[in-house]
């Protein structure tokens, strides 16, 4: 899925589009490393506790990657979609149509 992320980030970052990653690693450099080598150019929070991130364990996330699409007002809209049903949704909250993303 990142390869899809990544392309809807580059998309639509300058039109409100935000990404905040949980990274479940456990070991800094190997976090590190994925980032630089992905490029992946949005905040990610680093606790080095994996599976027992605090904001994992409050928000009972179960699987990765776990997508969340929440709106401008703080509210969630999707859950775990991916693929072209998660280009769909970013567009529909963004107000984007396929023609104007181009």
């Amino acid at each position: 899925e990142l390869p899809n992320i990544k392309k809807l980030y580059n998309m639509y970052k300058d039109k409100g589009f935000k990404i905040i990653g949980i990274s479940l690693d456990k070991d800094q450099q190997k976090h590190l490393d994925f980032i630089k080598e992905k490029g992946m150019g949005w905040d990610l929070s680093y606790s080095g506790k994996g599976w027992f991130d605090d904001t994992v364990k409050l928000y009972n996330v179960s699987s990765i990657p776990s997508i969340w699409l929440v709106d401008r007002q703080g509210v969630l809209r999707f859950f775990d979609i991916h693929g072209d049903e998660l280009t769909k949704r970013v567009q529909e909250l963004l107000g984007v149509t396929e023609k104007t993303a181009k």
